[in-house]
């Protein structure tokens, strides 16, 4: 709530494992332009698909092309959001698949660019998300090609009132990642150990 400038925030148990199709907290503009954040599921919806399961193929956005991109256009032009989080995981793929963990050397909370749509069924109304992702910077590249694009809180305002697209960026020299278990391969697991430093 501090971090964000948020009144409110919904009930969320603490996460370590977060994985596509499951709910997560978003931040998004509310009435009055205010942030709000509500309980989303990972995996967009455009609001004309025929079937949910879009979402299962629609978890990253790449920032270069979604204004063009049937499935995000419309979300990109008025329905952007902010997904909070304390970190994130990575694979390097070398002799198999190295999970890394990436935070803030700081240790505080920070946001992804993210669209979010709703999607109407005869069960109601399912509001769900996906998270930018560009190219990756020094920092991200020894271990991959592609990475989330994280929003400083300066820019956050701009990027949720549609006055940035591809410029959002961060400062590497505030991140910092270390390796962790295969443990955090599986969303079945959860908990502290997935963040718990391993050697390679």
């Amino acid at each position: 709530m501090k971090a964000f400038g948020l009144d409110r925030i919904p009930e969320f148990p603490e996460r370590y494992n977060i994985a596509p199709l499951q709910i997560a907290p978003v931040i998004r503009l509310g009435d009055n332009d205010k942030l709000e954040c509500e309980l989303m599921r990972w995996g967009l919806v455009p609001h004309w698909a025929k079937d949910e399961k879009i979402g299962n193929h629609t978890i990253n956005a790449r920032i270069e092309s979604a204004s063009s991109k049937p499935a995000f256009r419309d979300a990109w032009k008025r329905r952007r959001c902010i997904v909070p989080a304390t970190g994130f995981y990575e694979w390097k793929v070398k002799d198999g698949k190295q999970p890394y963990f990436i935070h803030r050397n700081d240790g505080q909370p920070f946001g992804f660019a993210g669209l979010w749509e709703y999607w109407k069924s005869s069960e109601g109304e399912l509001h769900t998300y996906t998270i930018m992702t560009t190219d990756a910077d020094a920092f991200m590249r020894p271990i991959h090609e592609r990475m989330p694009v994280m929003v400083p809180a300066d820019r956050i305002e701009g990027w949720l009132f549609y006055k940035q697209g591809s410029e959002v960026s961060h400062d590497p020299d505030d991140m910092e990642m270390y390796p962790v278990s295969t443990y955090v391969n599986s969303p079945r697991n959860e908990g502290a150990m997935c963040v718990s430093e391993q050697s390679v």
